[in-house]
């Protein structure tokens, strides 16, 4: 399955025990819920970490959830877009603050971290393809298109989640560097991009 999809299905099991969690407390409501959707988004999780098992740390984009990395055509795939390997901090940071367990936050983090690394010195952009195992860019182009979009909206919503400003500090850069390097603002200004 493609890593993202898995995110978005980690997601929904983590909302709905959150949600099964807050009507029990808060309202004597689903009192027969035990827990179970945290479980299965744990086993999910788990199941999703071999993704991580590159040299750089950041993830593979495909993974399949019996047989993780060992089907062939899986081991074949040397690239992910931005937007794929940066996404998956909100749900591993919350699947770790809900289970104990931070092995899921600290690897979406390290992902996070890599990337942020590997942006262009002179521009502070990030490029759209990176190689998962020598962190080269396959793609330096950048924008806000697809491919990359989903990145710097995570490090907005993980600074408001994980109130932890160096996310902000890193989306601010993002959105000044875009700005100072995109074509309209060449155009409002006369400069080059």
């Amino acid at each position: 399955m493609n890593l993202y999809s898995d995110a978005l299905l980690c997601r929904g099991l983590l909302s709905g025990h959150i949600l099964a969690s807050y009507l029990q407390e808060r309202h004597g409501l689903m009192t027969w819920y035990r827990g179970d959707l945290l479980l299965m988004a744990k086993e999910l999780g788990y199941r999703l970490l071999p993704a991580f098992n590159t040299t750089t740390g950041v993830p593979h984009p495909r993974i399949n959830l019996r047989l993780g990395l060992k089907s062939p055509k899986l081991g074949q795939v040397h690239e992910t877009c931005t937007a794929c390997a940066g996404t998956m901090i909100l749900e591993f940071a919350a699947l770790s603050r809900l289970t104990g367990e931070p092995i899921f936050e600290a690897k979406a983090r390290a992902a996070m971290d890599y990337l942020w690394q590997q942006r262009h010195r002179s521009s502070d952009l990030m490029g759209t393809v990176l190689n998962i195992h020598n962190g080269d860019w396959i793609r330096r182009d950048s924008g806000v298109g697809a491919g990359i979009d989903s990145y710097y909206e995570y490090c907005l919503k993980a600074y408001i989640l994980l109130g932890d400003d160096l996310y902000l500090e890193r989306f601010n850069k993002d959105l000044f560097s875009l700005d100072s390097h995109s074509a309209q603002h060449a155009l409002r200004t006369g400069a080059e991009a």
